[in-house]
């Protein structure tokens, strides 16, 4: 007996000293993942212990969790996150990246997470508006220069004829008063028609008359007919319904971006811009007409400006085109993209993804 529990206590002893412990348990995968700011898919965010959040951020953070793997966040500009994924210096990309025949040929994607679609931001613009921009117009301008013209023609005719035999119609003793008298008469046969027949002197004074009567009556009914239909011409070219009013305004879209090459597929001249921001701004100012830009990126920060009020005078029209859907990217062909589907598939239908997007999306209105 002794003999056996000596042989046990050798064997113990030796597998103490001559099998290595275990102290711990194997390290998680720590993977770099290349992203650019695009809320609120990616909100860059000083608070948060990846340094940004969002809807896109959620979705990975679950698809870590499932997947066992940590990762590190890194932000670039667009290209610059997609050369990221292509030379292999990050694992994947996360943003608002639209699924495209054409990035397909460069990289994977994962399954969709979003469907989502194109949209135009405008001004609203008020029947005030269109008044405002008929007389500051250039052709308003030009006729009214007109106007002014041909009267200051007829009026020094009428002065030179009359001034010295008609005490009547030119009575201002000052030099500005007398300028602003004599241009009174031409104003009067361009609009109303001239002074009265027997208030002239002289026979070309007359003639004058004759002919500023008859043709005032055309030129008032000219006028008319002209700012009507610059009215209903300004109001047709500025209320902008879909894309197929954007040819005749000024457009501002993301370079390189899905909205900027929809509008290079329809022919539509646009200003390329580096950030939705900044092209909500200059529509606030007035420097561009409308903005073609992802339907979800536009609500969310509209809603936010609105909150800080900001963009209060602008708004999304509901027309619906250039559907898309966004994925995350992987390198081609990359070996977990199924394990990675199956968690991101997973992670969609928790109630949880419903109740995030509303709480980013839906008060907008």
């Amino acid at each position: 007996m002794q003999l056996v529990f000596r042989g046990i206590l050798v064997l113990l002893i030796t597998f103490l000293f001559f099998i290595p412990p275990v102290y711990g348990q194997v390290t998680k995968p720590n993977v770099l993942i290349a992203v650019h700011e695009c809320e609120p898919f990616v909100i860059e965010d000083d608070t948060s212990e990846k340094g940004y959040t969002g809807l896109s951020i959620y979705l990975l953070e679950q698809m870590a969790q499932k997947k066992n793997f940590d990762y590190q966040l890194k932000g670039y500009s667009l290209s610059g996150m997609l050369d990221a994924v292509r030379n292999g210096e990050a694992f994947g990309a996360v943003s608002c990246i639209s699924i495209t025949s054409e990035r397909e040929k460069d990289f994977d994607f994962t399954h969709s997470f979003f469907e989502t679609h194109l949209a135009i931001a405008t001004r609203q613009s008020g029947p005030l508006s269109y008044i405002f921009k008929i007389f500051t117009s250039k052709k308003f301008l030009q006729v009214m220069g007109g106007i002014f013209a041909i009267s200051a023609v007829i009026s020094i005719f009428l002065w030179l004829f009359e001034h010295k035999l008609n005490s009547k119609l030119y009575t201002a003793k000052h030099t500005s008063g007398k300028i602003i008298e004599a241009f009174i008469p031409g104003l009067l046969c361009i609009t109303k028609g001239p002074p009265s027949y027997w208030m002239l002197h002289t026979m070309p004074s007359r003639l004058l008359a004759v002919i500023g009567s008859i043709g005032s009556t055309f030129i008032v009914a000219g006028i008319t007919a002209l700012v009507a239909s610059a009215l209903t011409t300004q109001q047709l070219s500025d209320r902008i319904r879909g894309p197929q009013d954007l040819h005749n305004v000024t457009v501002g879209a993301l370079n390189s971006s899905t909205s900027s090459r929809y509008l290079d597929r329809i022919e539509v001249n646009y200003q390329g811009y580096e950030s939705v921001e900044a092209m909500l701004t200059d529509l606030e100012e007035k420097k561009i007409d409308a903005i073609v830009e992802d339907a979800p990126v536009l609500q969310y920060l509209l809603k936010k400006g609105h909150s800080e009020n900001k963009f209060m005078e602008i708004d999304i029209l509901p027309t619906v085109f250039e559907k898309q859907n966004y994925g995350m990217i992987l390198p081609q062909e990359h070996r977990l993209r199924d394990g990675l589907n199956q968690a991101l598939l997973e992670a969609r239908q928790n109630p949880k993804w419903k109740a995030i997007q509303d709480n980013y999306l839906k008060s907008f209105k």
